[in-house]
């Protein structure tokens, strides 16, 4: 998601441009039913932040690997279906790389 402004100029009432800014990666990841080292970091005094590294596989055969820079998490919730327990936490991200 990139942060952007709408730019007006006086006595007009239509967009004159958009101010394009910072690229900002939101997401979330969900586990069974709870991790403590992601509730560990979510709820530390001071955020610190942390590298994710994801691999997809595909047929248990590895497509890619994608690597989230600087995450911290914002946000957890849990839900409950069929007794089976899964918590979802949100974290922004600096920046997203495949390699």
């Amino acid at each position: 998601m990139r942060t952007e402004a709408d730019i007006f100029a006086t006595t007009w009432y239509e967009r004159i441009g958009v101010d394009s800014g910072q690229v900002v990666m939101k997401g979330t990841i969900s586990v069974h039913p709870l991790n403590p080292h992601l509730d560990e970091l979510l709820y530390m005094g001071v955020p610190t932040p942390f590298a994710m590294v994801v691999t997809l596989l595909n047929c248990e055969e590895q497509v890619r690997q994608i690597t989230f820079d600087e995450c911290y998490l914002s946000d957890k919730s849990f839900s409950l279906t069929t007794g089976v327990g899964v918590s979802t936490y949100t974290f922004v991200s600096a920046r997203v790389r495949e390699e």
